[in-house]
């Protein structure tokens, strides 16, 4: 008797038809589990929440860019990063009186508000008055309080062009001449007023750039900006000749011609308190070059 493993049906008298139905059944199981098989992968793709990639080359792939996990193990896209370091704006908030009216500001910055919303215009309009009322106490206290309504202005409406000027303004007053010269930078930028370089060369100055507020001040037009501004860029341009060793040409930047226009215009109630900060200004810049001579 042969061993069941031998049954091969090596003869045609050797197979049975049953033999030959089990065969050609086996065959049809065997050709239908590639397709089996298949399904089944399709399957625990479902299941898993994967995608093949024939699905993603339809898709046209994931289209969130570059992914990345944050501390908390949220996945964020490369644009949520980006959108994470923005700095944000703070809003310092300052008190505002209620006896604060937009209409009594200069028409000129009324005119640069007209690009705000109007209810951020009048918040920003407020803040801009206080400036202007402290810096008429001209107080070391009264200076960081109009510092203070400034930046919070210039957080609120940083790309208006003389907002940023009122803060580059009071830093300058304030001795912050970095921060003075990037603000009027800005407001030059967006203004295009030569009168700005003017307060940019006085920056430089302070921060001991003489040379840079002389190059900053051969670009001023004097043909477009009022007297009193002339004058204290002369005023400037003394303290800068005289920092760089030259009296002679810093005197010459003094004329007694200037002095006289300035104590005209004392007389005059609405210019002298302008006439009166220049005047201080020349003054002192006449006393420094004569005292060097001595």
């Amino acid at each position: 008797m042969r061993p069941p493993s031998s049954v091969s049906g090596s003869g045609k008298n050797s197979r049975s038809p049953r033999g030959n139905e089990r065969s050609s059944s086996t065959q049809r199981s065997n050709s239908r589990k590639p397709h089996n098989a298949s399904s089944a992968e399709r399957s625990r793709s479902r299941s898993t929440g994967s995608r093949s990639p024939s699905t993603d080359q339809r898709s046209g792939g994931d289209r969130r860019g570059p992914q990345r996990k944050n501390s908390d193990g949220r996945v964020s896209s490369q644009r949520d990063s980006r959108n994470e370091k923005r700095p944000r704006r703070i809003f310092d908030n300052p008190p505002l009186p209620d006896d604060l009216d937009v209409k009594s500001l200069p028409s000129r910055v009324k005119t640069g508000l007209r690009a705000l919303s109007p209810e951020n215009a009048e918040v920003v309009g407020k803040e801009l008055l206080m400036v202007i009322r402290f810096l008429d106490q001209a107080s070391d206290e009264s200076l960081a309080s109009a510092f203070r309504y400034a930046k919070s202005a210039a957080a609120r409406a940083g790309r208006v062009g003389v907002v940023r000027e009122f803060e580059g303004k009071v830093a300058l007053k304030q001795g912050k001449y970095q921060e003075a010269k990037t603000a009027l930078r800005a407001a030059h930028r967006i203004l295009g007023e030569d009168s700005i370089l003017i307060d940019v060369a006085a920056a430089e100055l302070g921060l001991e750039r003489p040379a840079k507020a002389l190059e900053i001040l051969g670009e001023v037009d004097a043909n477009k900006i009022e007297k009193e501004r002339l004058i204290e860029a002369r005023i400037i341009s003394a303290w800068a000749r005289l920092a760089s060793g030259q009296r002679d040409a810093a005197l010459v930047s003094v004329t007694v011609k200037d002095r006289d226009f300035l104590e005209g215009r004392l007389g005059n109630p609405q210019l002298r308190g302008i006439a009166e900060r220049i005047l201080r200004s020349w003054h002192e810049v006449h006393e420094a070059i004569t005292a060097k001579s001595e």
